[in-house]
């Protein structure tokens, strides 16, 4: 039968891997969130530059529409 100390020693080993383990957990959650912030970053910068040149093209089309007015 073990003793206390053998006890003691399987407990301080489990808390400690249990640490380690949820600090990997949370690293990686981290690195996840940190991953889909800089995508919808991107993503919200793309449909910005599409609505300018959207909004220019349209311009510069009506632009060369309209009789001149001389």
């Amino acid at each position: 039968m073990p003793g206390p100390r053998t006890y003691q020693a399987l407990g301080f080993v489990t808390y400690r891997v249990g640490r380690f383990v949820g600090r990997r957990k949370l690293d990686e959650a981290l690195h996840r969130a940190q991953a889909q912030r800089e995508h919808r970053v991107k993503v919200a910068k793309t449909v910005v530059v599409a609505a300018v040149v959207v909004s220019v093209a349209a311009r510069v089309a009506r632009s060369r529409s309209q009789q001149p007015t001389v």
